[in-house]
């Protein structure tokens, strides 16, 4: 599943509606169109937020770049002991 910003809908489907396609392909991984974004444009510092392809971590994390773990690196601030920390965690 993906859901499309709208500068890559406009693009990849200049005259349909891509809600349904299974067309496309994220290296080699081919995915269902279930949604696209509203049009945001640019933000201060920021890169062109309409050119995005979102997709599940599980599916990013699990198919695209074959891993099982999601989160590898936390980083914490807390005055509390950091056994206790990790343990809550």
């Amino acid at each position: 599943m993906a859901v499309l910003g709208s500068k890559v809908a406009e693009e990849l489907f200049p005259n349909e509606s891509p809600i349904g396609s299974i067309s496309l392909l994220i290296r080699r991984l081919s995915v269902q169109v279930i949604g696209v974004l509203g049009e945001r444009g640019g933000a201060i510092g920021r890169k062109y937020l309409d050119d995005r392809i979102v997709i599940p971590i599980t599916t990013l994390m699990r198919r695209i770049l074959n891993e099982e773990r999601y989160i590898t690196l936390i980083r914490v601030r807390t005055s509390a002991p950091l056994k206790e920390t990790a343990e809550k965690i």
